[in-house]
C-alpha cells in the first residue's frame, strides 16, 4: 500500500503543478523569443554585429578588423578609415589596422596619403606582404612604376608566391617595362599554384601576344574563357590576340 499511495502521491503532485509547469514553460519561451528578437534586430548586418562587439567587448580586436573589413566591402572608406583608427588606439599598433587603412585611402586615391600611413606602419609594427602590396599600388596610383615593383618585391620577400604581388608587378614588366619575358616567368609562377586565377591568366595572353607567341596567347586566353564562358570582356578582348 505504501508503495502505491507513493505513486499516486506523485501523480496528483504532477497533476496539480502541471499548470504552474506550463505556465513556467510559456514564460521561458517568450523571454527566449524576446532575447532572440533583440539580437536578431542587433544583428541584422555583419555591421550591427561587429558594431554591436564593440560596444559589448571594447578592446575585442577581431571586431575592428572586420568592422573596418565590412566598411571596405560596402566602399565606405571614410568609416573604415575611422574604425582602423579606434582600433589602433583602443587595442594597439597592429598590422591589420595599417593594411586596412593604407587600402581605403589608396581606394579613395589619396595615394600620398596611403604611403604616410605606410611608413608610420613600417615604424611601429612588422610589416606584412599586403602592406607592401598596398605600397606598390599607392605607387602605380602616382604613375612611378619602378617604385611599384620595388614595393611588390618586398611583398614577394616576405609571401614568396603572393599572387597579387606577382601579378601586378608581372603587369608593370609588360605594358611600362616592355620585359615580355621576366612578364611571363612572374604569371606562370601564379600560375602554377593558382591554374585558375583568371586575371593570371588573362596577362599572360597579353604577355605571349606582345612576345609575337600567338598560338599560347589564344590558347591561354581561351583557359580564361573556360572558366569564366559568360565574362563578355573576356570574349571581347579575345579578338585582339588574333585566331589559330
Amino acid at each position: 500500500m505504501a508503495s502505491g499511495y507513493s505513486n499516486l502521491s506523485n501523480h496528483q503532485f504532477w497533476l496539480k503543478s502541471k499548470p504552474h509547469f506550463a505556465t513556467l514553460l510559456t514564460l521561458v519561451i517568450i523571454i527566449f523569443a524576446l532575447i532572440t528578437f533583440n539580437r536578431t534586430k542587433v544583428w541584422n548586418s555583419s555591421e550591427s554585429l561587429w558594431l554591436d562587439v564593440i560596444k559589448k567587448y571594447p578592446y575585442n580586436f577581431v571586431a575592428y578588423v572586420n568592422i573596418t573589413n565590412h566598411y571596405i566591402f560596402e566602399e565606405q572608406l571614410d568609416k573604415a578609415i575611422e574604425y582602423a583608427d579606434r582600433g589602433i588606439l583602443t587595442v594597439g599598433h597592429n598590422v591589420y589596422f595599417y593594411d586596412n587603412k593604407s587600402y581605403s585611402l589608396l581606394m579613395a586615391q589619396k595615394y600620398q596619403e596611403a604611403l604616410k600611413v605606410i611608413e608610420t606602419a613600417k615604424k611601429l609594427v612588422q610589416p606584412d606582404a599586403q602592406l607592401f602590396v598596398n605600397e606598390g599600388d599607392s605607387y602605380l596610383g602616382l604613375n612611378l612604376p619602378d617604385q611599384a615593383i620595388a614595393s611588390y618585391t618586398q611583398a614577394l620577400q616576405i609571401d614568396h608566391g603572393h599572387p597579387t604581388a606577382l601579378i601586378k608587378r608581372a603587369n608593370i614588366y609588360l605594358n611600362n617595362l616592355k620585359d615580355t619575358e621576366t612578364s611571363i616567368r612572374d604569371l606562370l609562377i601564379v600560375l602554377r599554384s593558382k591554374p585558375k586565377n583568371i586575371d593570371a591568366l588573362t596577362s599572360l595572353a597579353a604577355a605571349y601576344h606582345q612576345a609575337q607567341q600567338p598560338q599560347e596567347a589564344i590558347s591561354t586566353i581561351d583557359k580564361a574563357i573556360a572558366l569564366d564562358p559568360e565574362n563578355q570582356a573576356l570574349q571581347d578582348l579575345k579578338p585582339a590576340f588574333g585566331t589559330r
